[in-house]
């Protein structure tokens, strides 16, 4: 049976970063986001996460100097200076998305992240869709670099008691500990 755990999750101190709020600092996931919106995002706050998620090719890179290294000194620069902390609890972490559906209508999805220990094949957890090698290389010098998972992995999950969505029912009311707007006005 697959296990979740909680973690000690890193989140942005925004009046550190010098940031009016997260959408400043935020962005899509790194494999939705163009060359002209990783520009957009680089001009955007010189601690937009875009800065690990999907750091910069730059002439003279080498094995030793790269893409993959510069965003793991990032990431320790703002753990080191508190632009990032980290929680002092491990949690799993609530999240809940507002979206308009192509045909109007609103739409809220609810989830959470939380740590997964990696099984073998047919081990209760099974690929979504096909994933290229090139992806899976780049996220996965990423992970090596920065030590971190900084690109969350989708998961859809039969829950027919609703022992999973009972968390997610039990904090709805309550005020979110963050919130951020994307481009497409997903809250």
């Amino acid at each position: 049976m697959t296990r979740i755990q909680s973690f000690r999750g890193w989140r942005y101190n925004v009046p550190a970063a010098g940031a009016d709020s997260l959408n400043e600092l935020l962005t899509p996931p790194y494999d939705v986001i163009s060359p002209a919106q990783q520009a957009g995002y680089y001009n955007r706050h010189p601690d937009n996460v875009v800065h690990i998620e999907l750091a910069r090719d730059e002439p003279g890179d080498n094995d030793l100097h790269n893409r993959f290294t510069r965003a793991a000194a990032t990431l320790a620069g703002w753990q080191h200076t508190g632009i990032l902390r980290q929680e002092v609890a491990p949690a799993i972490y609530l999240l809940r998305e507002s979206y308009t559906l192509p045909d109007g209508r609103s739409a809220t999805r609810s989830g959470m992240i939380f740590r997964l220990r990696l099984a073998p094949w047919g081990e209760g957890i099974l690929p979504h869709e096909h994933t290229f090698p090139a992806a899976k290389a780049d996220r996965l010098a990423l992970t090596i670099a920065t030590g971190t998972q900084c690109s969350p992995i989708f998961v859809l999950y039969s829950d027919p008691q609703g022992v999973a969505q009972a968390p997610l029912h039990a904090d709805a009311e309550r005020p979110p500990d963050a919130f951020y707007t994307d481009e497409d006005n997903v809250t």
